[in-house]
């Protein structure tokens, strides 16, 4: 008995620090040592976890590893950096990877909503007193008009709040559409266009297919009010928040929205790399860091990543994994859309973003698609989508 609240208590323990993303907000705004000890607390707990556990791993899980093992390995080869700092990654990464999936059995989707929810919250702090991003700048985009609480960087809170809308859509929640409320509010104010695109497309299905939640029109017609009222006080970034007035006032979706070019721009300048490596790939950090770029710009493409820095059989395999996906979720849509939409904002993340194998939340993310995909028989982890 007491071993289970133990572990009961270590999960929601590690589930809290990954969610809220809390070693790296001290480290970037309090106290490099002090994130080192939870940082290696999280470790410690994921081990624990580990050493623990008495069930086996199922095999999506194993194989997501395996990949994941590959694109190391083979990234080592003509890796330059710190030994030591790689192996430290390696083991992170493996220790956490197991870790939440483990702790996964001690919560449910309430759980993981309430902290959620928590973590959007700290982007309207971020917006309104503290202003993290006034004086963190990520090396390539200023976040001054982007605000992103907790998870320092707007792309980042962009994928928590497309996270948290997921799990508010298809559940029964009393407080569903002021919860829905909430968390569009909050992706807007990272003012990421993933979030945007992700939002117009979901909000469009759902309206067209249920019902039930059309009762969250009145409350998309309280966003620009909001936004616009408190304009000046965020600082928001002009060109980007004007294209989601341009949305709200006359329905048309503003070019800018759907514009990739920078990110195209980037992308193009590492498909030369690739190709002079394509095997072994250019080495593990090589295309996060941007030393390979005149700008020091990272590719913001994990699947670029992976092609880039360990070769194309680590790439194939990962693309195949997303297609094994992409499957599972797509046979469970008549049941529950939740695989679906956690599926898309994987995706969507991994098309625009370069931190998964560093990232907490991210890898949290892919973790609990596999784990309610291995229980979707279970309406704790997998809720019965009406529409």
């Amino acid at each position: 008995m007491r071993k289970n609240k133990l572990k009961k208590f270590l999960s929601l323990l590690l589930l809290f620090l990954t969610i809220l993303n809390i070693p790296s907000i001290l480290l970037k705004t309090y106290s490099s040592s002090l994130s080192s000890v939870l940082s290696h607390t999280m470790m410690m707990i994921a081990l624990l976890l580990i050493f623990f556990n008495k069930s086996k791993y199922p095999s999506n899980l194993k194989f997501l590893y395996f990949i994941s093992l590959l694109f190391y390995v083979l990234s080592m080869f003509c890796y330059e950096g710190d030994l030591q700092f790689f192996l430290i990654e390696l083991i992170k990464y493996s220790l956490i990877l197991f870790g939440l999936y483990i702790a996964l059995d001690s919560a449910n989707n309430k759980i993981i909503l309430v902290l959620f929810l928590l973590g959007v919250l700290t982007i309207l702090l971020d917006a309104t007193f503290f202003r993290f991003g006034d004086v963190l700048i990520d090396g390539y985009n200023v976040t001054r008009g982007r605000y992103a609480g907790f998870y320092i960087n707007a792309n980042n809170a962009s994928a928590v709040c497309m996270f948290g809308y997921s799990l508010v859509l298809v559940s029964n929640n009393k407080l569903r559409s002021l919860l829905l409320l909430l968390f569009s509010l909050m992706g807007f104010l990272t003012l990421s266009r993933s979030f945007i695109i992700f939002w117009i497309g979901i909000n469009i299905i759902f309206s067209v297919k249920s019902f039930k939640h059309l009762k969250f029109v009145p409350y998309v017609f309280l966003i620009l009010p909001i936004l616009l009222i408190f304009q000046d006080f965020f600082d928001l970034r002009i060109d980007r928040f004007n294209s989601l007035v341009n949305f709200f006032t006359s329905g048309s979706i503003d070019s800018l929205i759907f514009d990739n070019s920078s990110r195209q721009d980037i992308w193009t300048k590492y498909y030369n790399h690739i190709l002079n490596f394509p095997f072994i790939g250019n080495g593990y950090n090589s295309f996060r860091s941007g030393t390979l770029v005149d700008q020091n710009i990272g590719v913001h493409n994990t699947f670029l990543i992976i092609f880039g820095e360990a070769g194309v059989i680590p790439f194939l395999l990962f693309v195949g994994f997303f297609i094994y996906l992409l499957s599972r979720v797509y046979k469970l849509r008549s049941k529950s859309l939740l695989p679906l939409l956690i599926f898309i904002t994987i995706l969507l993340q991994f098309l625009v973003n370069h931190t998964f194998f560093s990232n907490g939340v991210r890898i949290f993310m892919m973790v609990f698609l596999l784990y309610i995909l291995n229980n979707n028989r279970d309406e704790k982890y997998i809720p019965k989508t009406k529409i």
